[in-house]
């Protein structure tokens, strides 16, 4: 056996394990990636579902409601439902980092807002037709539920916590 043939074995040994290495970081970061395209097609899902359900409900005849429910997604710890063109009921607000970040924004045409697991807006978007009567949060504590009363007054659609 020559020299160089020896010395070989070892850099090809350091090489192997530098491959590995790589392709064991590359394959956790789109695992990574991956489980977060998740959470955000359950973000849209969700809002899409909701304004579904809301424009349902509008073009049916002034006075009739329904009790809906939704599954929030997972990367949420709440969903906060106001009117943006008036400053919210404080005390129906359970996020004190949403509170600081909505008193930046307000007044805003946004009327849901869902709360990441640090208690800051995730999304805020507004849902056409959707009229907020009063502030409505809805914190997660055992599962992400949502229960709500939405009624149909001719030209709009109009909110109420279910009691």
């Amino acid at each position: 056996m020559k020299r160089g043939q020896i010395l070989s074995q070892p850099f090809q040994f350091i090489f192997i394990m530098l491959i590995i290495v790589v392709t064991l970081a590359f394959g956790s970061y789109l695992i990574y990636k991956l489980l977060d395209f998740g959470q955000d097609v359950s973000t849209v899902k969700f809002k899409n579902d909701l304004d579904l359900k809301v424009r349902n409900i509008a073009s049916e005849t002034p006075g009739s409601n329904e009790k809906v429910s939704f599954l929030a997604p997972e990367n949420l710890i709440g969903v906060c439902f106001l009117d943006g063109t008036v400053r919210p009921d404080r005390s129906k607000i359970p996020f004190q980092t949403f509170l600081e970040e909505l008193s930046i924004i307000v007044p805003t045409t946004d009327d849901v807002f869902l709360i990441d697991k640090e208690g800051q807006i995730l999304e805020r978007f507004n849902i056409d037709k959707l009229r907020v009567g009063d502030t409505i949060c809805f914190e997660f504590l055992t599962n992400n539920k949502i229960e709500f009363i939405l009624e149909s007054t001719g030209r709009d659609v109009l909110m109420k916590k279910v009691l």
